[in-house]
């Protein structure tokens, strides 16, 4: 039985333990058993087996850089090592396109970890393919939700179909 703690601070044992942490200062708000159906409005929770294991989760939550952060970083490494050179852009095309078969590679084979890895790797080539044709990432996202914010239609067998083409 591990231990958990209640929002009041007792402590008390149950066969799983359901931490709490508040998502803007992680402070850990309090663990309870996974029976006792907390609410979690603006709460990340998570199942762990101590209240030590909670914590250790919570602070990497909380140390993890803002997509800012990580976008400035990607781009100050590519340029580091000589990749921000907009005539190498077909060659960071065929790199996008390498990862995006190391994405569906993972996906067909069900490894979670590896997926997310495989995602991470296509977003930083996409990263470094924006920025050797002058563009920002987050202008070719906000580029994007603007063409289909608007969009209407519908989704036919978990793919989205634009009214103009249905």
């Amino acid at each position: 039985m591990a231990k958990y703690m209640t929002a009041d601070g007792v402590e008390v044992e149950g066969d799983k333990t359901v931490c709490y942490f508040d998502k803007r200062t992680g402070e850990l708000l309090g663990s309870f058993s996974a029976e006792d159906n907390k609410e979690e409005s603006a709460l990340v929770s998570a199942n762990y087996s101590t209240i030590e294991a909670c914590t250790e989760a919570r602070d990497i939550f909380m140390s993890k850089p803002d997509i800012t952060e990580l976008i400035d970083s990607v781009n100050q490494w590519g340029s580091d090592h000589g990749l921000l050179i907009k005539g190498n852009a077909h060659k960071q095309l065929n790199k996008m396109t390498e990862e995006l078969g190391e994405v569906a590679g993972a996906f067909l084979k069900n490894k979670p970890v590896e997926l997310e890895k495989e995602i991470g790797d296509l977003l930083v080539t996409t990263i470094l393919f924006t920025a050797q044709n002058g563009l920002t990432i987050e202008g070719c996202l906000n580029a994007a939700w603007n063409k289909i914010k608007d969009r209407t239609g519908e989704t036919i067998g978990g793919v989205f179909v634009k009214s103009d083409d249905l």
